[in-house]
Parts: structure tokens; C-alpha cells; sequence
């Protein structure tokens, strides 16, 4: 998997691993969409946060960017 420095930031700053965000990927729960059609993926981390992952339309194994819930 190959991350774009946008989402390596969003990452470091929510304090993501690549290994997790992988993982989110990798089970596949993929219900959603941005506005221009490119997927979003959303699971869980060990924290219990919730995290979605926007990937690439053609190319599924490039992370675009990364956003998760705010901790309370």
C-alpha cells in the first residue's frame, strides 16, 4: 500500500499507523463514496476511534487521505 504525504500527515497527526490504516482497507467495507466516486473505507482502531480511508478510484492500494472521529 502507498500513501500520499497528505495522508502520512493526517496519520502522524491523528497517531496512525500505516499498519492500521492498511488493515481498514483490507476488510474491505467500502459502503461509501466522496463526491468525486472514490471509495471510503471505515473501521475501528485499537482505541475504538473511528477512522475512514479515501483511496484512489483506479488505483485501490494508493491512500489519499485519512480522517477519524474526535476523541471525547
Amino acid at each position: 500500500m502507498r500513501f500520499s504525504r497528505h495522508a502520512l500527515a493526517r496519520m502522524r497527526l491523528h497517531g496512525l499507523s500505516e499498519t492500521e490504516v492498511s488493515g481498514i482497507v483490507a476488510a474491505g467495507d467500502d459502503s461509501t463514496a466522496d463526491s468525486r466516486g472514490r471509495p471510503i473505507f471505515s473501521g475501528r482502531v485499537g482505541d475504538g476511534r473511528l477512522v475512514s480511508v479515501v483511496t484512489a478510484l483506479e488505483d485501490p492500494e494508493f491512500v489519499i487521505t485519512v480522517f477519524c472521529e474526535v476523541q471525547r
